[in-house]
């Protein structure tokens, strides 16, 4: 289980902290061998990479799941899809090729709750990026996102910043309700309101 773990962190780790510095990120051989050998594949679950945010999130994790094959320490594999009923069905084929190392699950919206919960009853160990979905947040390897927190504060101070003042009207659209979402309209009110 050890390896399997450090496989899986390796491997999520090359996929995520890419994302945040252009400097190559490294995992370890030795562990990444074993999981090779063993036949074990690291899935990453992602957007299709059709637009925008998504086409980048989706194109940059296939570029790094091509790059740990190449490399031949990990099998790996990207899988796309639109949305979190659709990674619900991708997580039924893993269980089903009894594969799997792990999982990097990026999901897509709330809806691939089971699918996250799935891999828990099957010992398939996963790590949740970007979205973290409650409940199954207590069972993931990790759970890594940005601050969302903080990003919202950030656009109460803007706004206050360039003229924002007390009692004027604001109109504050949300995208769904999600951790990203929830999280900067807590930090934007709790700015706004001096917590």
């Amino acid at each position: 289980m050890k390896k399997t773990l450090a496989a899986l962190l390796g491997a999520a780790m090359v996929i995520t902290l890419g994302a945040c510095s252009s400097a190559p990120a490294t995992s370890g051989t030795a562990s990444g061998s074993a999981a090779a050998a063993a036949g074990k594949t690291i899935y990453v679950l992602g957007p299709t990479p059709d637009h925008g945010w998504t086409a980048q999130a989706g194109t940059f994790a296939q570029t790094k799941v091509e790059e740990i094959k190449k490399a031949g320490k990990y099998k790996a594999e990207y899988q796309a899809s639109s949305d979190g009923e659709a990674q619900n069905d991708l997580v039924q084929n893993i269980i089903a090729n009894g594969d799997a190392a792990g999982v990097v699950f990026f999901a897509l919206d709330d809806s691939a709750k089971s699918g996250q919960e799935a891999l828990i009853g099957a010992k398939i160990p996963f790590i949740s990026f970007d979205r973290i979905i409650e409940g199954p947040d207590k069972s993931a390897v990790l759970n890594f996102s940005g601050d969302n927190w903080a990003v919202g504060a950030g656009i109460g101070y803007w706004l206050q910043k360039n003229g924002m003042k007390p009692g004027d009207a604001l109109v504050t659209l949300i995208g769904d309700n999600g951790t990203v979402s929830s999280r900067r309209n807590e930090g934007f009110g709790q700015f706004l309101t001096g917590t």
